[in-house]
Parts: structure tokens; sequence; C-alpha cells
């Protein structure tokens, strides 16, 4: 089931400065602090991920941007 992870502030200060690629989506790779690396997610006004994993806001370390291809 899915659920938004509203990512660290460290993140979503990097992901407002990025552009959109979409309105109000930017597609992103998202680091975790394990080093597992989770392509091709869609963050919603820079700051909320929708995932169906069993993640917290703390356990992510970085972004990086993603690419369409990587998409689901």
């Amino acid at each position: 089931m899915k659920h938004q992870v509203k990512l660290p502030e460290r993140i979503s200060s990097v992901l407002r400065e990025w552009p959109e690629d979409g309105m109000g989506y930017q597609l992103v790779d998202l680091i975790l602090k394990n080093g597992r690396i989770i392509k091709g997610q869609v963050v919603l006004d820079s700051s909320l991920w929708s995932t169906d994993m069993d993640v917290e806001s703390n356990m992510v370390e970085s972004v990086r941007k993603g690419s369409r291809n990587n998409a689901a």
C-alpha cells in the first residue's frame, strides 16, 4: 500500500533548486543511508515521495536527478 514520505528538509532544499519534470513533480533517484539506490521516483512539491516501501524520511541520505527512462 502506498504512503507518502516527507523528505528531510536538506533534501527538499536541494530539490527546490532543480527544475520540475512536470507540473509539480520531479523524477529523482533517492539514495538511502544503507547505500541502496531507488531509481525513477516521483517527488511531489519537492518534498513528498509516494512509495510502497517501508521507509522513513531519516533513511534518505541524498538525491540525484533521475531519468524518465527509469520511471515506472
